[in-house]
């Protein structure tokens, strides 16, 4: 893999990541507890009701934590 390749690689994972925890943000008023785990699970520092107002207006404010693990967990929306 090239070093322009990384470089677009590390960006998309940025982006999904941005645009899960914007997920996470807006399900949060109805599905607290699975909003929680999603925000959990990207390693995002604080808590929705502490950043996510933030994150919602200044999005370009926002940035993984360097070096942060997407856990892995159960499924949030389990097969019955």
């Amino acid at each position: 893999m090239t070093s322009s390749e990384h470089a677009v690689r590390e960006q998309v994972l940025a982006v999904l990541v941005w645009m899960l925890a914007v997920i996470a943000v807006m399900v949060y008023p109805v599905m607290p507890s699975t909003a929680a785990e999603i925000w959990s699970r990207l390693g995002v520092e604080g808590t929705i009701p502490e950043r996510g107002s933030a994150l919602l207006v200044n999005s370009l404010g926002f940035t993984p934590n360097p070096g942060a693990v997407v856990r892995k967990g159960s499924p949030l929306f389990p097969r019955k």
